[in-house]
Order: C-alpha cells, then sequence, then structure tokens
C-alpha cells in the first residue's frame, strides 16, 4: 500500500511544492498532465469531474483552455480519432466504438488557469526591525 502512495505521488506531480514549482516554470499558469483513463473498455475518458476527484486542488476552478495529446506526445490532431468531447468545462472523451478501427488512444491532458491558480507568494511579514545583532525575519519565529 505504501509502494501504491509514493507511485500515485508520483504520477501526480510529486509533492506539493514540486507541482506548483512546475506551474510556475513553464511561464504561464498550466497543470501538470492528467492521464487518469486507458482506452480500453468503451473509451478513453478525461473528463473534468473525475479529474476533480481523483486530483483534489491541483485543477483550477474555472480553466481558460485544455490542450490534449496522446501519452507518448502525438497532438489529437494527428491521431485520426474521432473525438466526442474536448472543452474546458467537461474535459476530454474518445468512445471506442466511434473510431474506424474501434479503439481510441492513449490520452492525455492539461488546463492553462489564471495566474492566481500558480502565485503560491505569502503576504510580506514583518516581524522584527532592525535593532540590536540584525533584522531576523526566520521561518520559525513568523
Amino acid at each position: 500500500m505504501e509502494g501504491e502512495e509514493r507511485k500515485g505521488e508520483k504520477e501526480q506531480g510529486g509533492t506539493e511544492e514540486e507541482r506548483v514549482m512546475k506551474r510556475r516554470v513553464q511561464g504561464n499558469c498550466k497543470t501538470e498532465w492528467f492521464d487518469r483513463d486507458n482506452p480500453s473498455g468503451s473509451g478513453d475518458y478525461e473528463d473534468l469531474v473525475n479529474l476533480r476527484k481523483e486530483y483534489l486542488d491541483q485543477i483550477c476552478s474555472n480553466p481558460t483552455a485544455c490542450e490534449v495529446e496522446t501519452t507518448s506526445g502525438i497532438s489529437i490532431l494527428s491521431t485520426g480519432d474521432n473525438i466526442s468531447d474536448c472543452s474546458i468545462s467537461a474535459g476530454f472523451s474518445c468512445v471506442n466504438k466511434e473510431q474506424e478501427d474501434e479503439s481510441c488512444e492513449d490520452y492525455k491532458i492539461r488546463f492553462t488557469c489564471p495566474e492566481s491558480f500558480c502565485n503560491c507568494q505569502t503576504q510580506w511579514f514583518d516581524r522584527d526591525d532592525p535593532s540590536g545583532k540584525g533584522d531576523y525575519e526566520d521561518l520559525v519565529n513568523l
């Protein structure tokens, strides 16, 4: 069980600090890539309702855009799959029976969010004044 939890943490992008740093480094506010479903069964469903349940607090409440590609990085437009839904309100779905070969590719999705979602700065703190030996704004005493 413990190994599964670590695996899940790694698949979800590591610790909260690592996820926030990755979002900020990308230059604009994007979530990690999510791949919660495989195309076995009736299709590949990267739907927003289930993504929010599985990846708590990792998707903003009001995405402004979404991107979809295969898990190997191929553009959705290059696959030839007939896509049932791809939107910021519902997420993504590909239904196997709607495909010529009756099989969807395995897809992943990520969302673009308002900058406030990626902004992890705190308020300014000033608990000490520069007197005595210096000005100490150490985390332990905040």
